[in-house]
């Protein structure tokens, strides 16, 4: 059987777009597109359910990155956004105790 290939000659400004730093190849703007579309999104409660996970200590890190599908780099990120909403919160609530004059220092 005898098939018939053609090919399309393609012009550097249809291979090419247009970026801030220069010229980038189309074919490394469809891997990014497609990456981008198949990552998996994390809602809030399922960050907090793994970050809440790895602080319990019944698993390494490593395992429970490896049973979420996630980088270490990704849990220590979010351990320490929710570590530091925790003060934040925690901050605030101090805060509205000592105005409401029954915060430290002030009598019963």
């Amino acid at each position: 059987m005898l098939r018939e290939c053609c090919w399309r000659i393609v012009t550097t400004e249809e291979w090419g777009y247009e970026t801030d730093n220069g010229t980038e190849a189309l074919g490394e703007k469809i891997v990014k597109d497609i990456k981008r579309a198949t990552r998996k999104q994390y809602s809030s409660e399922e960050k907090i359910r793994i970050v809440l996970d790895g602080l319990r200590g019944e698993d390494s890190i490593a395992e429970l990155c490896r049973r979420e599908g996630i980088s270490q780099g990704i849990y220590y990120k979010w351990s320490k956004d929710f570590m530091e909403a925790g003060k934040k919160t925690a901050g605030r609530r101090y805060s509205s105790r000592c105005d409401d004059g029954r915060g430290q220092g002030s009598a019963p």
